[in-house]
């Protein structure tokens, strides 16, 4: 067994980068799915920005620029934080070396346990316009394989390319 030494560092960029790339790709399919369900992909992102900005931003007179914008913004940085709690997670738990398929398996548990917490739990306390979103296609579907799959494809992924050098090598 080759003991593969793991950084700090390597962990934050390994999520950051597996965060992102997941996070593009799950905003895309929520855009496109909200589009095709509603008709309106701009308005999903109004919704996210209501994090932020407060409910006034789902109002049509609130400038629609703003609010693309700052759910963009909230968006990415979500995915960007949940990517590294997920590397911090694999590290502690000593699942980084494991097997390509174990790590998709946990990034699409990870997805799902995101959208349990994050959709069924937290929104309808604090903010109830999610609970306005399909939760199939946009809640469960896009957490959990778009989000979830992806970032587990994507993590592994991150450590081939960043992986160090095996110590003694």
């Amino acid at each position: 067994m080759t003991f593969i030494v793991t950084s700090p560092g390597q962990v934050i960029r390994s999520g950051i980068v597996a965060g992102v790339l997941s996070g593009l790709v799950f905003t895309i399919f929520q855009l496109a799915m909200t589009q095709v369900l509603v008709g309106d992909a701009l308005g999903y992102l109004r919704i996210v920005s209501s994090i932020v900005l407060g409910p006034e931003s789902l109002a049509p007179a609130y400038p629609l620029n703003v609010a693309i914008a700052v759910g963009i913004l909230i968006r990415l940085s979500l995915a960007t934080g949940f990517g590294v709690i997920f590397s911090v997670i694999l590290t502690l738990s000593g699942q980084t070396q494991t097997s390509q398929l174990l790590i998709v398996l946990y990034g699409t548990a990870y997805g799902f346990a995101l959208w349990i917490i994050n959709f069924l739990t937290i929104a309808p306390l604090f903010f109830p316009q999610f609970t306005t979103v399909d939760q199939f296609w946009l809640g469960f579907v896009a957490h959990t394989f778009l989000y979830g799959t992806v970032l587990g494809v994507s993590y592994g992924w991150s450590q081939t390319v960043h992986r160090q050098r095996p110590i003694g090598q």
